[in-house]
C-alpha cells in the first residue's frame, strides 16, 4: 500500500499521471513471476486479475470506491521504487477509498453481442460507456 506523501508524488513521476485528489490508499498488485509455470501463457497476470475482481466486488459491498489506474509506466523502475525483490512484477495499480458519490450504472450491451457460438462470428464492439 502506498499512501506516503513523498511516495505519491514518486509514484505519480513513474507513472506519468497525477494521484488522484482526495483521501486514497494506493495498492500496487504485484506476482512472483519466479513462479511461472512453463507455457502458463499469461495465467500468472490473470490469477493476479481475478484477485483484483475480487477485491473489487468486496470493496463495493462495503461501500468503498475503487480505481484502476491505467499505465504502470516502466515497470521495473515501478518494482525499484517500492523495494520489491528481482522477480516480482507490477501488475495493476488501485486507488481506493471512500467514494463522494455513486455514478449510474453504464447501460449494458445485450448478450447477443458479445456472445458467439463455435467461432466468433460478427464484429467488434467498441469499448465505449454506450452499448
Amino acid at each position: 500500500m502506498i499512501d506516503d506523501e513523498h511516495e505519491l508524488r514518486d509514484l505519480e513521476t513513474i507513472i506519468g499521471q497525477k494521484a488522484l485528489d482526495g483521501n486514497y490508499t494506493y495498492v500496487l498488485v504485484m506476482y512472483d513471476s519466479s513462479k511461472e509455470l512453463k507455457g502458463s501463457n499469461l495465467a500468472d497476470v490473470q490469477s493476479a486479475a481475478m484477485a483484483v475482481q475480487n477485491l473489487l466486488l468486496v470493496a463495493c459491498t462495503l461501500g468503498i470506491g475503487v480505481k484502476l489506474i491505467g499505465g504502470l509506466g516502466d515497470v521495473e523502475v515501478l518494482r525499484r521504487a517500492v523495494d520489491a525483490p528481482h522477480g516480482i512484477r507490477p501488475v495493476i495499480l488501485l486507488a481506493i477509498g471512500y467514494a463522494a458519490e455513486w455514478p449510474d450504472p453504464p447501460q449494458r450491451r445485450p448478450l447477443s453481442d458479445m456472445l458467439h457460438y463455435g467461432k466468433f462470428a460478427g464484429k467488434l464492439q467498441p469499448n465505449s460507456r454506450d452499448p
